[in-house]
């Protein structure tokens, strides 16, 4: 599981929750908080604690208070996060749901959505990669309208879900290709190798993700 790390914080993100830890936690004797992009102010009972993250949430604040010298309550440290790396770290933990299981992916055609499922998928360079042939309709349908969604359940258990919808970016990186196939060997059967020309992988840019 990757982390983010600072001089303040050092946080994860897995199964929707931010795992936060707050450097001298100690020293803020009158409390830390920590707001998403709504208003409401969550207080940290702890130096290490788990928080749901707000579906849609784009940042997070991060307010460190103690008593001033007057003996009064000031915020000594704020300290404010964009939810781009915190996106990126939960699309990682889809990647790791959605590994060896069927998901759905969405597109778009002629105003109308359609679903179907897929297999493979792959992260790679911090970025979460389909694939597909560029003969089929999804291939067509992601050219013509990037947006897409993808959803995948567990079949057993809590039944949690999780879904990612995001920009469908095509990448002709060779290496990039060779990787998906080193992966997702069950693709050898459609692709002989990285130079098939009907091979076609999408990166999903600006990702949202959604755990249930």
């Amino acid at each position: 599981m990757e982390t983010f790390k600072d001089d303040v914080v050092t946080f994860k993100v897995e199964n929707g929750m931010l795992d936060i830890t707050v450097q001298q936690f100690s020293k803020y004797d009158r409390g830390v908080e920590i707001c998403f992009s709504e208003p409401k102010h969550i207080p940290l009972k702890s130096q290490q604690s788990t928080i749901l993250i707000p579906n849609g949430a784009e940042s997070f604040m991060l307010l460190c208070m103690s008593t001033n010298d007057k003996g009064s309550t000031t915020t000594i440290r704020s300290q404010g996060y964009c939810l781009d790396e915190v996106n990126r770290l939960r699309a990682k933990d889809a990647y790791e749901f959605l590994r060896n299981k069927t998901f759905f992916v969405a597109t778009i055609e002629n105003g109308k959505p359609i679903q179907r499922p897929f297999g493979a998928i792959m992260w790679y360079e911090k970025k979460l990669y389909i694939v597909t042939s560029n003969t089929k309709n999804v291939y067509k349908q992601i050219i013509a309208n990037p947006n897409i969604s993808l959803c995948a359940s567990e079949s057993q258990g809590l039944r949690r879900w999780v879904r990612i919808s995001g920009i469908a970016k095509k990448d002709d990186n060779r290496k990039a290709k060779k990787e998906m196939l080193t992966q997702n060997p069950i693709l050898s059967k459609h692709y002989e190798s990285a130079d098939d020309k009907s091979m076609a992988i999408f990166y999903i840019d600006k990702p949202t993700v959604e755990f249930n």
